[in-house]
């Protein structure tokens, strides 16, 4: 881990005012499972990825990072002359947003179970992801109402914002042992 990388990480996972938000957050979803009861409990190991032998939340992750690297990249040839790319940046970009959702419900279903600086870096994770999914979905707006150069900006910043967003998550996995199975090699 690069000194920048701890840096980020201990600054992050320090952030001692967003114990109210965590807190209150976590009874929230910890309150909706087990009001479901047995039911509650199955649709908590669905969502965890049990069924599968896998975490879930990375896997599904896949879909709005690859639906809106393909935006980019349409909106970019598009930008360049090529117009007929257009249709196809903006279904990229709606399709993110279909994918988001799944990864946000798999991802918060993973979180509550997260403890201290993990749960701080989670709950920085979420927010970010939050926020690409409202730029996201505000350049799709734009796009609809005919403003495509603001909602090519705004997918433009959704992607920095979500990739920032994937290095927590990758922080998460390799550096804090989230969702990481210790017992699999036994």
């Amino acid at each position: 881990m690069s000194r920048t990388e701890e840096f980020i990480a201990d600054k992050i996972g320090g952030l001692e005012r967003l114990q109210p938000l965590e807190e209150s957050l976590g009874k929230v979803v910890e309150d909706a499972f087990a009001s479901g009861g047995t039911l509650g409990r199955e649709i908590e190991d669905c969502l965890h990825g049990k069924w599968l032998g896998h975490p879930l939340h990375p896997v599904l992750t896949d879909a709005p990072i690859g639906a809106w690297t393909t935006a980019l990249l349409l909106d970019a040839l598009a930008t360049g002359g090529r117009e007929e790319m257009n249709p196809g940046a903006d279904a990229a970009v709606a399709f993110g947003l279909v994918g988001a959702v799944g990864a946000a419900i798999t991802g918060l279903t993973d979180w509550k179970d997260t403890k201290g600086r993990s749960r701080r870096i989670g709950i920085v994770h979420g927010i970010l992801n939050g926020t690409a999914t409202v730029l996201y979905t505000s350049s799709l707006i734009a796009r609809k109402r005919g403003g495509r150069g603001l909602g090519r900006t705004l997918a433009f910043i959704g992607y920095a914002v979500v990739n920032a967003s994937a290095y927590l998550g990758g922080h998460l996995i390799y550096r804090e042992g989230v969702g990481v199975d210790r017992t699999a090699e036994r």
